[in-house]
């Protein structure tokens, strides 16, 4: 009788065990839950009401910033070894994913507008371009 109930009390301390590890665990993600979401409210609080209170300066902010820096960030990336070789690829790849970026904002901007037909046909051409640019033995392929 005695083996029975160290058996049942040995049980009864894995499952409560079990129950405490589980009650960490999900503390843990609560607590990281709330660290995240008062960080994401610090960043995102300032934006929305700067995009509320000033939209023209927030979207001219939002265009310039980028403008600004990228040319900064490729200056210090090809400091030392600013060449044809190693910037044009770049450029190349950057103007790609550029214009096939703005070619899908038409054509959704087409679609919504209730003219399928030349979203379609941008569509295509979106697809087209994606894949001759992804084959293999292409100059910016990867393979």
């Amino acid at each position: 009788m005695d083996s029975l109930t160290q058996k049942t009390s040995r049980s009864l301390r894995r499952i409560a065990a079990g129950y405490r590890r589980a009650a960490l665990r999900i503390a843990t993600v609560a607590a990281a839950a709330v660290v995240l979401l008062f960080a994401a409210f610090i960043v995102v609080f300032p934006l929305w009401w700067f995009a509320r209170e000033a939209p023209q300066l927030y979207t001219t902010v939002l265009i310039a910033l980028p403008a600004v820096t990228a040319p900064v960030l490729l200056y210090r990336r090809f400091k030392g070894r600013w060449s044809r070789e190693h910037v044009l690829p770049i450029l190349k790849a950057g103007g790609t994913i550029g214009a096939v970026v703005m070619l899908g904002y038409i054509a959704i901007m087409l679609f919504a507008a209730g003219q399928p037909a030349p979203a379609a046909a941008i569509a295509i051409v979106i697809l087209l371009w994606i894949g001759y640019n992804c084959a293999p033995g292409t100059p910016n392929s990867t393979r």
